[in-house]
């Protein structure tokens, strides 16, 4: 029986495949053996559709018709090169901003990425937002502790609620496992100068600011 919140992962893992990035040609490398089988993940849940694979897009490791290291290479390269040659066919066509949908990532933040580079990148997200774009922030969690100052910027109470919501159960997981959330930022965020989780918080704001409007 699957951890309660094996779902989470499971989920994130559907969502990259199906993620438009990848254009809909996804392939799956797997050892053959882990408790998570390819077919989990292909199976549909509540909130993410189902991923549309062939038994030949997905590479099992352990399949016994592949002996030895450069057997498994190359059973992923010949899968791989068949998806490439569907892509290849594609040409870029041009679209307005107002389709875009741009994910951030996490930097690695120390004492100046909140001075430097995020405001950098929270500055083109406003610029996309007023365009119409889409702009989406991982990593939710980092902003728990200066929470406040994104719910002012979000575009309805609805979304409001929904980030508190998002919060209150980030809190929850943590007190299941009994961890502190203090506990982040890591040691090489600290390293690189940053003091405490408030400070890694509003480092993430400056980066995210936009998105919370959608």
């Amino acid at each position: 029986m699957a951890a309660p919140a094996a779902v989470v992962p499971i989920r994130t893992i559907q969502n990259l495949a199906l993620n438009a990035n990848f254009g809909g040609e996804v392939m799956i490398v797997s050892l053959g053996c882990e408790k998570l089988q390819p077919e989990r993940l292909l199976t549909g849940t509540p909130d993410v559709q189902q991923i549309s694979l062939e038994e030949h897009d997905i590479v099992r490791l352990q399949d016994e018709k592949l002996v030895g290291f450069g057997a498994m290479v190359d059973e992923i390269l010949q899968v791989a090169e068949r998806h490439l040659k569907r892509l290849n066919q594609r040409q870029r066509e041009t679209c307005p901003a107002s389709e875009l949908i741009v994910g951030m990532q996490c930097d690695g933040s120390d004492a100046f990425s909140g001075v430097t580079a995020n405001p950098a990148v929270g500055f083109a997200s406003d610029l996309l937002v007023r365009c119409g774009a889409t702009v989406m922030f991982s990593e939710v969690t980092e902003v728990r502790d200066a929470i406040h100052l994104l719910t002012p910027r979000v575009i309805n109470e609805e979304v409001g609620k929904r980030l508190l919501e998002e919060m209150a159960w980030y809190d929850d997981y943590l007190n299941q496992g009994q961890t502190d959330r203090s506990d982040n930022p890591s040691p090489g965020n600290k390293k690189g100068g940053l003091a405490n989780v408030v400070e890694k918080a509003l480092d993430s704001i400056v980066r995210n600011r936009a998105a919370a409007r959608l």
